[in-house]
């Protein structure tokens, strides 16, 4: 349900459900990475756990070892900007989990991402009680917008 301050709502825990052991929830961001990604599409893996150091903190750990839980990630270079030093991408989420795309090593493609310059730009799920299909997309903030713009006039 969609409340009145545009923010997604769920429904009490006793009545929502584990959507993702029966259901396709898709998740899209866009970001603005700082370098443009090599290849210009890929799918990154790694783990993601608990930082042992800081319990508060997640933290990514070699894909395949012993220590969290795997998380994918696919992403799409949309547009080269600022002659190859910054690049708008978009992010398809295989896997949700807690903070995916900051954890993940993305060293090898990209530089790593800043709080600023990532949005979730849509959300879609089966409803838990009727099956219907919800989708609900955002456009990107003002200030994603105006760091987008800067970039575009320096190619």
């Amino acid at each position: 349900m969609l409340g009145h301050s545009k923010q997604l709502v769920a429904p009490p825990p006793t009545r929502s459900c584990n959507c993702s052991s029966h259901c396709q929830v898709g998740r899209v961001y866009s970001s603005i990475t700082l370098g443009c990604p090599y290849p210009a599409s890929g799918r990154v893996l790694t783990n993601i756990d608990r930082d042992p150091g800081e319990r508060k903190r997640m933290a990514a750990f070699p894909y395949g070892s012993s220590q969290g839980r795997l998380a994918a990630s696919n992403y799409l270079v949309l547009q080269s900007l600022a002659g190859g030093a910054a690049a708008l991408v978009q992010w398809r989420l295989e896997t949700g989990r807690t903070h995916q795309i900051r954890q993940q090593d993305l060293r090898s493609v990209v530089m790593p991402l800043s709080r600023p310059t990532l949005h979730a730009k849509s959300l879609a799920f089966e409803h838990p009680a009727t099956g219907q299909r919800l989708e609900f997309e955002s456009q990107l903030p003002k200030d994603f917008q105006e760091l987008l713009q800067s970039l575009q006039q320096l190619d």
